[in-house]
């Protein structure tokens, strides 16, 4: 785990962007939509499993070229249960205005969105205050969790909100803070990317039970059932958890999508009936290949990020 774990830092720090002219699209969207596919033909009739879309970078040229790919390769966007995307406040481009612009997709397009990372990078890099970075992120979040609102959006999770990964110290917020952004005590679908694997302190389960955020993300490997479930027994009652697999090229064990069925299916048998969502392929699948590794040549680095602006 500590090995995967420096993986992780090493991966989201280290490396140079992609180019987006770099990429073979049709070879993206036919692995993605094999590994896609798989998952919910052997997990998408199982009760309490969701099952979510690769988590896309929404912020990236290359999020059409990537989902039209995916459409294209017979991809079933329709037996999905949600859309996972990736957006920030960034170069001063607000959240919603990348939402209002790539969720015209017509793969995409109406289906619930849940925002798997998000948060002020502006903010995170320095370039802005505090006082300003709450000012621009309030606003969005408020609308993100207004019922009905145009992006359908149902989960906005804040990207190492309570500081699980330290090496990501500038994007962790204070409770106090936490408290202004979500408006006081009920946060809701404002909830927390850990940044981080399963599972976490009871501190930080403990605050997002107090805030009432009803959604957690955390990154899974084969063989942690038990800490999903811990996971999943710790947030709020009726909170939800999103696993999310795969980091940079290193899959977790999951390359195999029949593997990752099974570690669905024990979840869902071992989560007392709670709902648990699960992202059916790689995050940010522009800059990781662990579900399509032929479609990686050596000029493509690993990811940088938390998020590629591309």
């Amino acid at each position: 785990m500590k090995k995967l774990l420096l993986f992780l830092c090493i991966v989201l720090i280290t490396a140079p962007a992609v180019s987006a002219d770099d990429l073979n699209y049709q070879c993206i969207g036919k692995g993605l939509a094999d590994y896609m596919n798989a998952v919910i033909a052997g997990a998408g009739d199982i009760p309490n499993v969701k099952l979510l879309s690769p988590a896309f970078n929404m912020t990236s040229s290359t999020f059409d070229e990537i989902v039209n790919a995916i459409g294209q390769a017979g991809g079933n966007f329709g037996d999905l249960d949600g859309i996972a995307g990736n957006a920030y406040n960034v170069e001063n481009r607000r959240i919603t205005s990348w939402l209002t612009e790539k969720l015209k997709n017509p793969y995409v397009s109406g289906k619930p969105l849940y925002l798997t990372e998000t948060g002020e990078k502006d903010y995170a890099d320095g370039k802005i205050s505090e006082d300003e970075a709450i000012a621009r992120l309030k606003p969005e979040l408020d609308a993100l969790r207004t019922f009905g609102n145009p992006w359908n959006a149902q989960a906005a999770l804040l990207f190492n909100g309570l500081g699980a990964n330290s090496n990501f110290p500038t994007f962790q917020w204070s409770v106090d803070n936490l408290k202004v952004l979500c408006g006081g005590y009920q946060c809701g679908p404002v909830g927390i990317n850990q940044a981080s694997f399963f599972s976490q302190s009871d501190t930080i389960y403990s605050t997002m039970r107090d805030l009432k955020m009803l959604f957690d993300l955390e990154i899974a490997t084969s063989g942690n059932v038990e800490a999903v479930i811990r996971a999943v027994n710790s947030i709020p009652p009726d909170g939800n958890v999103i696993v999310r697999v795969g980091v940079g090229d290193d899959s977790g064990g999951f390359s195999d999508p029949q593997k990752y069925v099974d570690f669905i299916k024990q979840v869902a048998d071992r989560a007392n009936n709670k709902t648990v969502y699960f992202i059916a392929g790689p995050n940010e699948p522009d800059s990781e290949f662990w579900a399509d590794p032929q479609c990686k040549t050596s000029s493509l680095p690993a990811k940088k990020g938390p998020l590629e602006e591309g």
